[in-house]
């Protein structure tokens, strides 16, 4: 599986470790430096004080891609989709390890959604004032 569940792991706890961008102009750097495609993103529209980009391409994770999101124009969470080509089975049991890892290290997560009809499980979590 193309990003393991361990390497996604570990890059969750590289970027809460490193300094962050205080906005986009100096968070387009910091993403590729994280291995973030930026020119691939598309951004969505503008919601209120916030924007969003989304999949962008991750050629170092496969298929994975990533988005973040500024409020107020300073940056503030970066979040990914991960495993689009693998069966959704070994998907659930990967993204359930996933969370466990990341809860042995930073904590439980500050929310989590169930799995739907259509749509699997998630997990935020808020640290260090940015959200993942």
């Amino acid at each position: 599986m193309r990003p393991s569940p361990q390497e996604v792991a570990s890059q969750f706890t590289t970027i809460l470790r490193s300094p962050w961008p205080e906005g986009v102009d100096d968070g387009l750097p910091w993403l590729r430096s994280k291995g973030i495609a930026t020119e691939t993103a598309e951004e969505t529209p503008a919601e209120g004080n916030g924007r969003t980009w989304h999949m962008a391409s991750m050629p170092i994770w496969g298929t994975a891609r990533a988005g973040w999101s500024t409020y107020r124009e300073r940056f503030a969470d970066v979040f990914w989709f991960l495993w689009d080509d693998h069966g959704w089975d070994d998907v659930r049991d990967a993204a359930a390890e996933l969370a466990q890892q990341i809860a042995d290290v930073h904590g439980a997560p500050e929310e989590t959604t169930e799995e739907t009809v259509g749509h699997g499980p998630s997990w935020w979590w808020r640290l260090n004032d940015h959200s993942i």
